[in-house]
């Protein structure tokens, strides 16, 4: 991500952190995305798009809706399965390589650069 922007704020007033956020990137490439997630709202929804020139893609994160594309062709679907425990394999992995067993596709390098988007997103905020 080449820019990052967004804002934040705490809608419901439950606790002290913020339920809600929302921003707009850009990529290297000039593709331009914006994300908001809201953990206090009327109706839970669960679902990425990504919408092209020529088709839409679109998933869940955590559930487990199949997913599913559409272009000119028509509806596809794909259905995973998701494991029991969401966690699990990306832990699994981290145990692996503690053991020399395999290697965690999650680094100190990845988690910096996610950090990185976060924190452009919400450099203007206070």
């Amino acid at each position: 991500i080449e820019k990052a922007k967004g804002h934040s704020g705490n809608q419901a007033g439950y606790y002290p952190a913020e339920d809600t956020v929302s921003g707009s990137f850009v990529f290297k490439s000039g593709i331009q995305g914006a994300g908001l997630w809201c953990f206090d709202c009327f109706e839970r929804v669960d679902e990425v798009k990504i919408i092209g020139t020529t088709g839409k893609l679109s998933f869940s994160v955590l559930g487990a809706e199949p997913i599913q594309m559409i272009n000119k062709q028509g509806v596809s679907k794909l259905v995973v399965e998701q494991p029991k425990h969401i966690q699990q394999p990306l832990i699994q992995s981290i145990v692996n390589q503690l053991n020399g067993i395999g290697v965690c596709p999650s680094t100190g390098e990845s988690a910096a650069r996610t950090a990185w988007v976060m924190d452009q997103m919400m450099s203007e905020w206070e």
